[in-house]
């Protein structure tokens, strides 16, 4: 394999591996959207302790899976930027 065609491959590698964590970060906030509010609710509204206490929790948990898909995706641009488009010096670079 060339090294033209290993670069180009890493590229689409990693572009598919950036659509997937935007998509999972769409869901983790849309789902943290939905299910904290709810869960508030129904906590508050059928008097239910251990609910509201686990709320504080599940919070920390929605955002560290925020953080850790945005970490993957910084990642993932941070590699292009260096290693594939330094490769390429002739191509305008990515972002």
């Amino acid at each position: 394999m060339e090294k033209a065609d290993f670069l180009k491959a890493q590229f689409e590698t990693l572009r598919d591996e950036i659509k997937e964590t935007k998509a999972r970060i769409f869901w983790i906030l849309s789902m943290g959207v939905i299910l904290i509010p709810a869960a508030q609710t129904v906590g508050a509204r059928y008097e239910l302790g251990f609910a509201l206490l686990g709320l504080p929790i599940i919070i920390i948990v929605y955002a560290l899976l925020y953080l850790a898909e945005n970490h993957a995706l910084m990642r993932c641009g941070s590699y292009i930027r260096t290693q594939v488009e330094e490769a390429v010096p002739e191509v305008i670079g990515w972002e």
